[in-house]
C-alpha cells in the first residue's frame, strides 16, 4: 500500500522591490512584536495559534527578520491590506527591507516562521527574493490569488474563524491534553478527505485548492498532508499545546508535546478510507 504524502515543494521567484513596497514597515511595530512575544502577551486572538518552539532557538537578528515577517503577515489577517502584485501578475506579501541576514540565514528562518504560523492561511509555496538597489535582499511569501483582495480576505479570514472557534468550543471541553489531541485528529479526520487528484496532477490546480494551508481543512473539506498536519498543528497551538509540524521531502506530520513527551502524529495517514485510526503499523 502506498502511503499519502503530498507536501508542495517550495517554488522560487526573484524581483526587485518597488520603493513603497516596504516603507509602511515601522521599526515601532517589529520592536512591539518582539516585546509582546517576550511577555508573552497575544497581540490578538490569532497568535495562539502559532508556535514559539523555533522562534525561542533563534539569534536575535533571526528574531527580528521573524518579527518583520509576523507584523506583515498580521496585518494582512486582520486588515483589508492587498497584496502585492508581481511583474508576472501573481500576488506576494510586502517585502522586509533592513535584515542582515544572508540569504541562505533568511529562507530558513521564512520556512520555519511558515511552518510555525499555519493561522497565516493565505501564503502560498512560492518564495520570492526581493533585491533592492543598494544590493540587499529579503525573503517573502506569496500569496493564494483568491486571498489578494484584502476586503475580499476578510471575508474569507471570518469563514476560517467561525469554523475554528466551533471546533475550539469542542476542544475545551475535553479535560486532559491527550483528549484534546484526540479530538483534534478525529475533528480532522471526519471532516476531510485526501486530495488524491490534485497530487496526481502534480498540484496543477493548487491555486484554486489550498492544499498548502489550512484553508483547505478549514473551507473546503479536501486537503493533502500538509492541510492535515497544519490545521492539526494549530488547534493544538491553540488548545495550549506545544506542537510542531515536521516535514520530510514529499511528506509533513507533526509532533506533539504531552506530559513532557514528544509524540509523533500523523492524520494524514490515519485518515484511511474505511475509516480512521490512531496508530499506523
Amino acid at each position: 500500500m502506498e502511503l499519502p504524502t503530498g507536501r508542495l515543494l517550495f517554488e522560487e521567484e526573484t524581483e526587485e522591490a518597488a520603493d513603497e513596497d516596504y516603507e509602511s514597515i515601522e521599526e515601532s511595530d517589529i520592536a512591539e512584536q518582539s516585546l509582546l512575544r517576550t511577555a508573552d502577551i497575544a497581540a490578538d486572538d490569532w497568535n495562539k495559534y502559532g508556535s514559539d518552539y523555533f522562534y525561542d532557538q533563534l539569534s536575535d537578528e533571526e528574531k527580528a527578520y521573524w518579527n518583520a515577517l509576523d507584523v506583515i503577515c498580521e496585518k494582512y489577517l486582520t486588515t483589508e491590506t492587498d497584496a502585492v502584485t508581481t511583474k508576472s501578475g501573481a500576488y506576494r506579501m510586502q517585502a522586509i527591507s533592513g535584515s542582515t541576514l544572508a540569504k541562505a540565514q533568511q529562507k530558513n528562518v521564512l520556512l520555519m516562521f511558515r511552518y510555525s504560523n499555519p493561522q497565516y492561511y493565505f501564503l502560498n509555496a512560492t518564495v520570492y527574493t526581493i533585491s533592492y538597489s543598494n544590493d540587499t535582499i529579503s525573503l517573502v511569501f506569496g500569496i493564494y490569488p483568491a486571498f489578494e483582495n484584502g476586503t475580499d480576505r476578510m471575508e474569507k479570514t471570518e469563514k476560517v474563524k467561525e469554523q475554528v472557534d466551533a471546533w475550539q468550543e469542542q476542544i475545551d471541553q475535553c479535560s486532559k491534553d491527550y483528549e484534546k489531541v484526540k479530538k483534534i485528529h478525529d475533528l480532522i479526520c471526519e471532516k476531510v478527505y485526501y486530495n488524491q487528484a490534485l497530487v496526481n496532477s502534480d498540484f496543477a490546480t493548487e491555486s484554486t485548492e489550498y492544499s498548502q494551508s489550512v484553508y483547505s481543512v478549514f473551507c473546503t473539506d479536501k486537503t493533502v498532508c500538509a492541510g492535515y498536519a497544519q490545521s492539526f498543528a494549530m488547534m493544538c497551538n491553540g488548545s495550549g499545546i506545544d506542537t510542531a509540524v515536521v516535514t520530510s521531502s514529499n511528506h509533513e506530520w507533526n509532533k506533539v508535546k504531552i506530559c513532557s513527551s514528544w509524540y509523533n502524529v500523523d492524520c494524514t495517514w490515519d485518515d484511511q478510507s474505511d475509516g480512521y485510526y490512531y496508530n499506523f503499523l
